[in-house]
């Protein structure tokens, strides 16, 4: 078979494949293609061409190198071969992999095939055809690979395109690497989705935009039933800088982990678009809305400290990873986090006339759609933050202890009598945490007086405060029984980047779809990675 390059037709289609393409660099329309699989529902119909329909559930497996490759795709790939096969070209057919199911349950391949051929071979009115010998089972087998070629579980599927599509009759027409079909893997999901005779694709038109050096243009996923799509928020962002993104799924698909997390924070960073930094990135609204725009959360990576909001979405999703994964398996819920809503709400060193008006009960209840009964809980953890510094509070009910955290340097004042820095602060929580638990848990022990506890001091100071809010962040969700198990992190940048990620990786975020798509695809390998 002949090497199949784009028509230079003038009627040819940009927006379409009209052929098979020999090289595997993903262009604008195959990462927008992968873009809508993503935003897809799992039984929505994306591909639907030659009596195949193919839905989004049927291509994820192209997104992931690690999954075997649906027949649902493969024939749908069968059936671009044929069509892209010459007219005049009939000494390859070519079979769907459905007939495999029907061979395979009536023998084993060749003795299925075989056994098809003599039922067919026994009909009177069978029609004239110019094989001499149809005793298959006879023939010389030859094999055309010698060496092993594939080097990975999950891309027998692809080879086996490959193979047929470079098939002449008596040998390849083109070799065939893994490297090829790692490549391959992702540009599949675009050329099905952008095929010519897709049927799929005159509901959900793809439309070709022109590579420019701004990394902020959008391609836009145009449609004839437009408004299905918006209510689907399927607009999709697309960086098409060419150092970024001229085949990033198919770069960022091999790398390692700590690789994946290089890459996505330098792709963030490089952003410096003004109406850019102002888009939402991350966003919740129960209990209380908080946005974080993408200036925002460039702010982690940097020297300051740590912005309030990001830490209360830190924690509100550790929150809801944590309740949920307890009640799946049954656990009882002993550890309780509150967010900075509580401290805020006490009014500590602001006039009254400035205080924010916030349910001072409310803020160390139960989580909005996290149900648990904070009464029965073992701890509750306590985050302050006064001028930029973070500090912890712990108040473990069963032992009846106080425990304070501080990451912070002594500031020389307090040389003499280091626990006075606290005095204050732990005057106020005690106070209004007594207060605000006589409404939300009336009758519980959390009613007690916990001035009367015992009070443990650690101090672990880092050289910069500024660090003291990522700090607190990983003490509130490495306490555990009393003690901090720390997890190691290599040095201050990883322990932001960490910080940041945690961030992203949000499942409950309503504003995903405004992440550009060169970010989510580092995010998609980043959680695979993971797993």
């Amino acid at each position: 078979m002949e090497s199949r390059r784009r028509p230079s037709t003038a009627e040819s289609d940009p927006s379409t494949y009209d052929y098979l393409p020999q090289d595997y660099v993903l262009t604008n329309q195959d990462a927008t293609a992968q873009d809508i699989i993503l935003v897809s529902s799992e039984n929505e119909t994306v591909v639907s061409m030659g009596g195949f329909s193919v839905k989004k559930h049927h291509l994820s497996c192209l997104l992931s190198k690690n999954e075997w490759v649906n027949d649902d795709v493969i024939s749908a790939y069968i059936h671009c071969i044929k069509e892209a096969q010459s007219k005049t070209d009939k000494k390859v057919y070519y079979e769907n992999p459905f007939l495999i199911a029907m061979l395979q349950r009536d023998a084993v391949y060749i003795q299925g095939v075989q056994k098809h051929l003599d039922i067919i071979t026994r009909r009177q009115d069978l029609p004239s055809h110019e094989w001499i010998d149809l005793n298959v089972v006879t023939w010389p087998i030859i094999e055309q690979l010698q060496v092993k070629i594939q080097l990975d579980g999950s891309s027998c599927g692809l080879f086996m395109l490959k193979f047929m599509e470079f098939f002449t009759g008596d040998k390849f027409s083109h070799p065939v690497t893994q490297k090829d079909i790692e490549l391959f893997r992702y540009k599949l999901a675009g050329i099905l989705l952008c095929w010519k005779t897709n049927m799929a694709a005159e509901a959900s038109d793809v439309e070709q935009v022109e590579d420019t050096d701004n990394e902020d243009d959008v391609v836009i996923v145009g449609s004839r039933q437009r408004e299905r799509w918006d209510m689907k928020e399927s607009k999709v962002h697309s960086a098409t800088n060419d150092h970024k993104y001229s085949s990033l799924l198919s770069v960022v698909s091999a790398m390692s982990l700590q690789e994946l997390i290089g890459g996505l924070f330098q792709y963030i960073q490089q952003i410096n678009c003004a109406e850019t930094l102002e888009n939402i990135w991350v966003q919740s609204s129960r209990p209380h809305t908080i946005k974080l725009s993408l200036k925002t959360l460039q702010s982690v990576l940097n020297d300051g400290p740590l912005d309030r909001n990001c830490f209360n979405m830190a924690i509100r999703k550790f929150m809801y990873e944590n309740v949920q994964s307890l009640h799946k398996t049954s656990e009882a819920i002993t550890k309780h986090c509150l967010d900075l809503q509580f401290w805020t709400a006490t009014g500590f060193g602001i006039s009254p006339m400035f205080h924010k008006d916030i349910d001072l009960a409310g803020s160390v209840g139960s989580w909005s759609k996290i149900h648990h009964e904070v009464a029965k809980c073992k701890s509750i953890l306590i985050p302050v933050c006064a001028v930029g510094s973070y500090i912890l509070v712990i108040l473990d009910q069963e032992s009846r202890t106080l425990y304070l955290l501080d990451p912070n340097p002594l500031n020389p004042i307090y040389e003499n009598n280091p626990t006075m820095r606290y005095t204050k602060k732990l005057l106020n929580i005690t106070n209004y945490f007594n207060r605000a638990m006589c409404v939300a848990c009336p009758g519980s022990r959390w009613t007690e007086d916990i001035d009367l506890w015992r009070h443990i001091y650690v101090t672990n100071p880092v050289a910069d405060s500024n660090l003291s809010g990522c700090l607190v962040h990983l003490f509130m969700r490495s306490w555990k029984d009393g003690a901090l198990h720390l997890p190691s992190f290599k040095d201050v940048d990883e322990l932001r980047k960490q910080f940041l990620l945690h961030l992203l990786m949000y499942e409950q975020n309503e504003c995903a779809s405004n992440v550009p798509s060169g970010a989510r695809d580092f995010l998609h390998c980043i959680a695979n990675a993971k797993h």
